[in-house]
């Protein structure tokens, strides 16, 4: 049965701890991510639940939703899949729980995550108060002005896959599109076994469309990216009290020190390269 965790555990797998050949093969992302394995964000699903538990389930926007944390690889196949979580528990709460429990991450490696997210050992976030969206670049039709800029566009293009992999599956699968009257297990399930799903077409039909279609455009909005903006394309940095995360003010300084690094090589070599063109 696809609500069998054998089904879910022979086509969900962790992250290889190797380089992923889409971050190789692309020179505006290779060799600043290399220690990449992927990218982690939470998306809303309809849920159907007792009047009693609507409260826990009711989203900052109203709707009765389960919140699913799910990272991928830039396969567009999910390596991870926690679901079930209340509505209205933050993304990041539910990623301190994976991390306390069963997201395996490789030491010195890390996943791509937007700034509802905390930057730590394991997640590299934007920069806060920075252009990030890829259609607020889109619009602005300019080149990146800092480092910061750059890195932004960069992070957003390659953390782009989470989003498009949630939209994929959305849009194919139509037991998502509703709130199936069933106990709040199995709808978790549900979702988790879609995504094993998921997975299996991916694995044994590479070349089917749904992967390569545009899902509402380049950027898909699909997912509910938790971005919490000062103004148009500005997302704020979240405090670690808004959050509710624990990470220790050694971890963080030395999770922006590994940012600022890599942004600061991709802004220089990104430099030689504008130098190059105009000679």
């Amino acid at each position: 049965m696809l609500v069998g965790s054998s089904f879910y555990d022979k086509y969900v797998q962790p992250m290889p701890d190797k380089p992923p050949p889409e971050i190789q093969s692309n020179p505006k992302l290779y060799p600043y991510f290399k220690y990449c394995r992927g990218a982690l964000d939470g998306s809303y699903f309809h849920a159907w639940v007792r009047e009693e538990a609507m409260a826990r389930h009711r989203t900052r926007k109203g709707l009765i939703s389960q919140n699913v944390l799910a990272a991928c690889d830039f396969s567009m196949k999910f390596t991870y899949i926690l679901s079930g979580w209340e509505g209205s528990a933050a993304d990041s709460t539910i990623f301190e729980y994976a991390r306390e429990h069963d997201l395996a991450i490789p030491a010195g490696r890390y996943l791509l995550a937007d700034a509802g997210f905390p930057i730590c050992d394991e997640l590299i976030t934007p920069y806060h108060g920075v252009r990030y969206h890829l259609k607020e670049w889109a619009r602005g039709s300019q080149r990146p002005q800092t480092y910061q800029e750059l890195f932004n566009l960069r992070h957003a293009q390659a953390r782009n896959v989470i989003e498009r992999v949630f939209g994929i599956i959305k849009k194919r699968f139509n037991l998502l599109r509703a709130a199936p009257e069933y106990s709040e297990v199995m709808q978790a399930k549900f979702v988790s076994s879609i995504g094993a799903l998921h997975n299996f077409i991916r694995i044994h039909d590479p070349s089917d469309n749904a992967m390569t279609e545009s899902v509402d455009g380049e950027i898909t909005t699909a997912s509910g990216t938790h971005l919490v903006e000062e103004g148009p394309g500005q997302p704020r940095e979240i405090s670690q009290e808004e959050l509710g995360f624990q990470i220790t003010n050694e971890e963080k300084e030395r999770a922006e020190a590994r940012r600022d690094r890599i942004a600061k090589k991709m802004w220089d070599d990104y430099q030689v390269i504008l130098r190059e063109r105009q000679e």
